[in-house]
């Protein structure tokens, strides 16, 4: 390939990255394609090497297909674009210790490269841009790609893969690299010689381990991540897991999501291989994909031993517990019928879930099979943070827990107008509604094995129309749907080029007078841009660029005529509606250091240190709710923007607002499982309940008496409120 129609821009800020040919002329006969049109950043990678596709991108970079623009050069190669976080850019100290990271990096990509399994790295460097790698381009299918278009391998061609890619993993460890990303569409056939090439190395060495340790921060692909590296915990091991992982892939053409019991605590996926599997390669993929450290294989080289060895040899290796449970178990037990119920699991946590859900009394006759409801009183907590006023009476009981058949874990939350019904976003991609009351799942819009309609990826907001008839729904996937709750079925999307982390509706589409169409939606995205959408055309009609980094949450005023948009750059933005316009910046960290009773107990983070940032954000009268990414509960005052008050409200960030109907109580919900109520407007502690893992979401019934929390494990939560406060201060 020497030839593109369009050359694109790196700026991440940039309005219009798509370029003209740089060997295109304009009508004065000057060379096009130095430079940017739109933002003016150039085009070339060291000079020479033009981005002309997109591949993909993620939480720390880009990927772009690339042509080396010098005669006799490389040709096609590839372009990895890693995007320090906006903190950095102003502290010269921490440029400098990414800096030297980044050229550790390079040496290491530079020796692993040598490997002909491995693609070659050709160059390295930074600029306005970015930090960038160039590397080799591999012709050939993915994995993922082969099994799409040919249909799941069999024995004979597994075990050759294997042979193939058991050798590259001993190799990497040895030089004391984790891969952390194995997975099918990181496994190129060779179009030439037919060997399978590991790709994407890099990008997940260039963050630190104590990022990777954070809440949220965990770097991998959902189904094919092993528990450990799921909690920031990676090992050599954990990529014989993924390698394990993407082995029952080729052999079923299933995803990992469709292959795992909950209920059964194992994996089950042997009844759907295409082609017979010998009990000695399915005793392998299943010491390969062991949830415990201690009963998986440590090294490649003990799977190639086993590979090459007779089924006798190698349960003779297995460490004393495996023979334990081998011996006592029959093969109907380690090869379930067809028929077999299954229990999915597409959350990346949920095999660690699994275990840690039997550990809870309340919970330990919940079936993940079905979505039976139970009752339970309420599991009380307070934290060293969080004291509760001695005048406070507020009792809260445990009602309803709803648990997600497929296990999925709840990313958004949402009450039906008539407080019949719920609607919940997940991190597979499915949206769903509940009869809260009863405990059933009524409805899912869900992609299922890539077909169908549906979000293809975490839904980040869901919200019901003011007559409860039709059903919005956002997605890091870059597309809003909107969903007909009387048939069932989606009524349009709008699309946008990154992913969507928020969306606000003005206040007229609260309204039951005022159709949807004729109402501002207002979406912010991971690329930091805001964008105001023309419902009736179904069209975006301005985009605001101000933030310098992906959008966390957006609010609306009252009145409708202004906008509340806070951002991991750590600033929060107010702004004119309908018009867009930038009225005031609030830089965070400036702000609260002129809060005198603040609370700061916050883990500094030395690599990628960053400022802190408002998560979540309600707007109720004059004033502003925010909650942080350090778990600080704020509250300020909207016109001008002004920080009045700061509370240390949880040990972890802030993932969840609610506010009640009757504007008495506050309600916030963090990554510490945590559950916090609050007096409002005195901000006055009063209760904490336990939800027992990471909340995500929470909202509040139309009156007032209930309180409904998502959480990562995939359970929905259901608290019944009765409140009274009294010689509150």
């Amino acid at each position: 390939m020497t030839r593109q129609a369009m050359t694109l821009c790196l700026n991440p800020q940039c309005p219009n990255p798509q370029n003209p040919n740089p060997q295109a002329s304009n009508s004065q006969g000057s060379k096009l394609g130095l430079t940017c049109t739109a933002c003016g950043r150039s085009l070339l990678v060291g000079d020479r090497y033009r981005p002309i596709e997109l591949l993909g991108e993620g939480g720390f970079g880009r990927t772009f297909r690339a042509w080396d623009t010098v005669p006799g050069g490389v040709g096609d190669c590839v372009i990895k674009q890693i995007l320090p976080r906006a903190a950095i850019a102003g502290d010269p100290a921490q440029q400098s210790a990414f800096k030297v990271r980044f050229d550790q990096e390079v040496a290491q990509l530079r020796q692993l490269g040598r490997h002909p399994q491995i693609p070659q790295l050709y160059g390295a460097g930074s600029s306005a841009t970015g930090y960038f790698l160039v590397q080799q381009w591999i012709p050939g299918q993915t994995l993922a790609q082969t099994v799409a278009s040919c249909g799941p391998l069999n024995e004979a061609e597994l075990r050759d893969f294997l042979l193939q890619i058991l050798p590259v993993l001993q190799m990497i460890h040895a030089a004391q690299v984790i891969h952390r990303d194995l997975k099918p569409a990181n496994l190129i056939q060779h179009s030439a010689d037919r060997r399978y090439v590991l790709v994407d190395f890099g990008a997940s060495r260039l963050v630190s381990q104590k990022a990777l340790q954070q809440t949220g921060t965990v770097i991998g692909s959902p189904g094919y991540v092993a528990p450990e590296q799921a909690v920031g915990k990676a090992v050599f091991a954990s990529d014989l897991y993924s390698l394990g992982v993407t082995c029952i892939y080729a052999l079923t053409g299933e995803h990992p999501f469709d292959l795992y019991a909950v209920g059964e605590d194992r994996w089950v996926w042997q009844p759907y291989a295409q082609s017979p599997v010998s009990p000695q390669l399915a005793q392998i993929i299943n010491r390969l994909m062991e949830r415990s450290l201690d009963r998986r294989y440590t090294n490649a080289e003990q799977v190639l031993i086993d590979l090459r060895s007779p089924l006798a040899s190698i349960s003779n290796r297995q460490p004393a517990a495996d023979q334990g449970d081998l011996k006592g178990s029959n093969p109907s037990q380690l090869n379930p019928s067809k028929g077999a119920k299954i229990d999915l699991s597409p959350s990346r946590l949920n095999r660690l879930k699994a275990n840690l859900l039997k550990q809870i009394p309340f919970r330990q006759n919940l079936s993940k099979a079905s979505s039976k409801a139970f009752r339970a009183q309420s599991s009380l907590t307070q934290s060293p943070s969080f004291q509760p006023s001695i005048g406070s009476q507020l009792n809260v009981t445990r009602g309803l827990t709803l648990a997600q058949p497929d296990g999925a874990a709840v990313t958004a939350l949402a009450v039906s107008p008539d407080g019949k019904a719920i609607a919940t976003g997940s991190a597979d991609g499915s949206v769903c509604l509940w009869d809260w009351r009863g405990g059933d799942r009524l409805h899912c819009f869900r992609k299922r094995l890539g077909l169908g309609t549906g979000h293809r990826d975490q839904v980040t907001q869901v919200g019901f129309s003011p007559d409860g008839r039709t059903l919005h729904s956002s997605s890091l996937d870059g597309t809003i749907w909107f969903w007909d709750l009387s048939q069932y079925s989606p009524i349009y999307k709008l699309s946008s080029g990154w992913g969507i982390t928020a969306i606000a509706l003005s206040p007229t589409a609260r309204s039951t007078d005022y159709p949807l169409e004729q109402s501002q939606l207002i979406s912010g995205g991971s690329d930091g841009k805001i964008t105001l959408w023309n419902l009736s055309q179904r069209q975006p009609k301005a985009v605001l660029v101000q933030h310098q980094d992906g959008i966390y949450n957006l609010a609306v005023s009252p009145s409708g005529d202004r906008l509340l948009t806070s951002s991991k750059d750590g600033t929060v933005r107010l702004w004119q509606l309908p018009n867009g316009r930038l009225l005031q910046t609030l830089p965070l960290n400036k702000a609260l250091g002129q809060v005198d009773n603040r609370v700061d107990n916050r883990v500094d983070n030395q690599f990628f240190n960053q400022p802190e940032r408002v998560a979540r954000l309600l707007w109720q009268d004059a004033r502003w709710i925010g909650g942080t990414v350090e778990g600080s509960l704020v509250v300020g005052a909207a016109a001008p923007l002004a920080i009045q008050q700061v509370s240390q409200a949880h040990r972890d960030g802030i993932s969840a607002i609610a506010l009640s109907p009757d504007r008495r109580l506050l309600a916030t919900g963090s990554a510490d499982g945590t559950l916090n109520l609050w007096h409002w407007p005195t901000v006055t502690a009063q209760h904490q309940l336990s939800h027992g893992w990471s909340l995500s979401a929470i909202a509040f019934t139309p009156d007032g008496q209930h309180l409904i929390s998502g959480s990562r494990d995939g359970t929905i939560e259901v608290w019944q409120i009765q409140f009274s406060v009294t010689n509150l201060p």
